[in-house]
């Protein structure tokens, strides 16, 4: 039964169990999904949401640089939707997995922002890549301070410093178009195998897939 203290709005209630005469601990669920139960007080009434219609924050559109550079600063915006009936302080959780075994690599990031209910706001995450990422290809994990997964930004290509010493001195020094595989390694011509690679021409770098 919810007291009737507790006023109108939505909450997130977190099933905890004990062993005995054990500590309450909080049931984990796999990484990145929700591990609470969405409910809307309204008056007498308690609703539960269902996860497709949970109230939350949902990823809608994002504004991410194809590749980014081992101990060097990002700046990536991403645009929030708020299916929250009333206004609140949110902290979003990044991280960076790997793309295709989904696997937790390291914390990318923690973000602070105020949205209104039913608001769409784009928030900035900015700051440094940790030095000692492999180089690879990564997903971006948001997620809403334990409240579990608001989107995933994927197919972003790490390299290490001197994968973008070598591009960067290609470019700058107006150079015939260069080819790269994901590693950073040059290809040496314009690759004929099926494949992700990266493109200098002209000054810039783009993804390329190759079929």
């Amino acid at each position: 039964e919810i007291p009737s203290t507790v006023a109108n709005g939505d909450y997130k209630a977190y099933p905890t169990y004990r062993l005995g005469d054990g500590e309450w601990e909080q049931i984990r669920v796999v990484y990145g999904k929700r591990e609470y139960i969405a409910l809307t007080v309204s008056d007498d009434e308690v609703t539960i949401s269902p996860d497709s219609a949970a109230p939350g924050l949902y990823l809608t559109g994002y504004d991410c640089p194809p590749t980014l550079t081992c101990g060097e600063p990002y700046s990536i915006e991403v645009t929030l939707l708020s299916t929250y009936t009333s206004d609140r302080e949110i902290e979003i959780e990044a991280d960076l997995i790997e793309a295709e075994s989904g696997f937790w690599v390291d914390a990318f990031g923690t973000y602070n922002a105020t949205i209104k209910a039913g608001e769409e706001k784009t928030v900035k995450l900015e700051g440094t890549l940790a030095d000692d990422t492999a180089p690879g290809v990564y997903s971006i994990l948001l997620s809403e301070n334990m409240a579990g997964e608001i989107g995933i930004i994927p197919g972003i290509q790490v390299l290490d410093a001197s994968g973008l010493d070598d591009i960067s001195g290609d470019a700058a020094a107006g150079s015939d178009t260069r080819w790269y595989d994901l590693t950073g390694s040059p290809v040496g011509h314009e690759p004929q195998t099926p494949g992700i690679y990266i493109k200098v021409s002209g000054g810039k770098a783009e993804k390329v897939m190759v079929k």
